[in-house]
């Protein structure tokens, strides 16, 4: 009889699939245990207005995510603010390094690399590594006479003030190369030779720094054919003022300077490459007595900031663990119900109706928050290379955290049909873009491959893609057909035409327009169903058929019916805890 009703069930249409099931004979629930799972499940799924109505709940995981978004975006905004500071600071200190260190060093050169204004930094000859190196080091020992900066001299082992650096030469163990005669002694393995360059004095007394001169005291040579690179490595203290609005209100970070020089030849292209890198480490102050009142300020203030950051994730994690269980504990009944009161099986479709995604998501939005502020509280105590790891994280956290707050657009129906058209086109979309995806990469290493050494947007294989994606938009699609190399060969000119107006043809004309069809068909089919009714599940249907609305004093009933034995934090956490019933009671004045 049941197998019989099933088959029946199968071949109808979901929406009256409820109804078209019978109880069976040997069912264990009475008519009120229905009607008690009905409310049960209705609750679940109701707003947070409807639950207050229902049961004077007060909708505490929504307070909770209000606040949290408040406080989350104000911590985010000042500690934007401070690494804006100390990034700004430190992409100074290299700029205003570079200017004193390089010789003919021009501004013209921190410029955007793209549209490029001049070519890079490089060195071309011989006497210009020399030169270079010589001038580095001049004005490297004047640098509390001529720097702008707060610049000083770090001292040494013996307590001094040392005005040396280090210079590491790389070399190939073995680098002969004749042009002449067109061969080559090579040993492709590198030797790394560290020297000391001190400045050289002359007979009249006066201390210059003579490169040729280091390398002849430590029985080295200049071979640029054996040379690989070079780096010149030196050190300074320095005092980063954090402004304020109208005075240095925050106390200044005492910092040591790690400074290396770079000299690139390891293409043996003819060009060497210079560039610096800085590094920045954190050191104790002196003295900061005067900055002493507000720093405490600022100090408890932050601390205060980030208590409530933590406070508040661990609240938002427990309320939406909490209801996680409950999900898994109300499915569980629903399970057990329906296959011995229908003798129906729970599918796919009426698991993914207790599933909460958003719960997943707002969880992992605290776990993020929690350890991007334990991050940031490391770097308050100086530890500055947990600063990008925590802008990181937190940057994540507030879009996660931004993002949970759009579950509740769905209880308003104009709202909704957005949150249900993603959640629709989405497997759609996926499967577009894997086809879409295959095509683009195409493109990307055909363009990289062909145009790479005559485009400078196609240099690489990630330029290659960030070129192509930009075309996608219809960013610098002129600049991008006219900046390839004039030197270049006339196949591969046309070639150039040819990719780029099949590419931006396919994409723009035939890919974005499929696209966007993928999501309007959505958003119709969307609309149509708040027209004609959506097609729903057992379940949804079972708790339709629920009449009693949340004005009901059932609810209200069922509460006390289901009152938890224990009183304890843990219990009300994690909805442990047996339960007792007074059915009795109840069936007598339903009755």
């Amino acid at each position: 009889m049941v197998e019989e009703d099933m088959r029946s069930v199968n071949s109808q249409s979901t929406e009256h699939l409820v109804y078209s099931m019978t109880p069976r004979e040997d069912t264990p629930y009475t008519p009120y245990e229905v009607d008690r799972l009905k409310r049960h499940l209705k609750f679940h799924f109701m707003t947070p207005c409807q639950k207050f109505k229902a049961r004077k709940r007060k909708p505490w995981k929504l307070i909770v995510q209000i606040l949290k978004i408040i406080i989350v975006t104000t911590q985010v905004f000042v500690f934007g603010m401070q690494r804006g500071n100390f990034v700004d600071f430190e992409q100074k200190t290299r700029l205003s390094l570079q200017h004193l260190l390089f010789k003919g060093w021009e501004p013209s050169y921190e410029t955007m690399p793209y549209p490029a204004a001049i070519g890079r930094y490089a060195l071309y000859k011989t006497t210009e590594i020399v030169d270079h190196l010589n001038y580095a080091m001049t004005n490297f020992n004047l640098t509390e006479k001529l720097a702008i900066g707060a610049y000083g001299f770090t001292e040494d082992q013996a307590g001094l003030r040392s005005k040396t650096a280090t210079l590491t030469l790389v070399k190939f163990q073995v680098g002969e190369i004749f042009p002449n005669n067109v061969t080559y002694n090579l040993n492709p393995n590198l030797d790394k030779v560290s020297l000391t360059f001190n400045a050289t004095k002359l007979e009249n007394g006066t201390e210059v720094y003579d490169f040729q001169q280091v390398l002849r005291n430590n029985g080295q040579e200049l071979s640029v054919n054996k040379l690989h690179s070079m780096e010149l490595n030196f050190s300074l203290y320095g005092i980063h003022l954090k402004q304020g609005t109208n005075k240095v209100n925050v106390e200044p970070d005492c910092l040591l300077i790690k400074g290396k020089i770079k000299y690139d030849n390891s293409k043996h292209n003819g060009q060497m490459t210079v560039f610096m890198e800085i590094e920045l480490v954190s050191k104790t102050c002196n003295d900061g007595s005067i900055f002493e009142e507000d720093t405490e300020l600022e100090t408890i203030a932050l601390i205060l900031l980030d208590s409530v950051v933590v406070l508040l994730c661990f609240l938002s994690t427990v309320t939406c663990a909490r209801s996680m269980k409950r999900s898994v504990i109300l499915y569980r009944k629903s399970r057990v119900f329906f296959k011995k009161h229908y003798g129906y099986k729970c599918t796919w479709d009426d698991v993914m109706v207790f599933a909460n995604f958003w719960y997943v998501m707002i969880v992992t939005s605290d776990i993020l928050c929690v350890i991007g502020t334990g991050l940031k509280v490391a770097i308050s105590h100086q530890e500055y290379k947990y600063m990008e790891y925590s802008g990181m994280l937190l940057g994540i956290a507030t879009v996660l955290v931004w993002m949970g707050v759009i579950r509740y657009f769905e209880y308003f129906e104009r709202y909704n049909v957005l949150v249900l058209t993603c959640k629709k086109a989405f497997p759609d979309v996926i499967r577009f873009m894997i086809c879409a995806a295959t095509i683009y990469i195409a493109f990307t290493i055909c363009g990289w491959l062909v145009l790479g050494p005559y485009h400078i947007k196609f240099q690489t294989i990630f330029a290659s893609s960030e070129c192509l994606f930009s075309l996608v938009n219809g960013d610098d699609m002129f600049v991008t057909f006219s900046v390839i190399d004039d030197k270049a060969p006339t196949a591969i000119w046309i070639f150039s035409r040819v990719y780029l107006y099949v590419f931006i043809s396919l994409f723009i004309y035939f890919v974005l327009n499929v696209f966007i069809s993928v999501i309007i068909d959505t958003y119709e089919v969307v609309k149509q169903h708040y027209i004609d009714g959506s097609p729903k599940t057992v379940v949804e249907n079972f708790i339709d058929s629920c009449p009693d609305d949340p004005s009901s004093p059932l609810y209200i009933s069922d509460m006390y019916s289901t009152r938890q034995c224990c009183s304890s934090a843990g219990c009300w956490l994690f909805f442990c805890g047996r339960r007792r019933d007074y059915t009795d009671d109840l069936t007598n004045i339903l009755e």
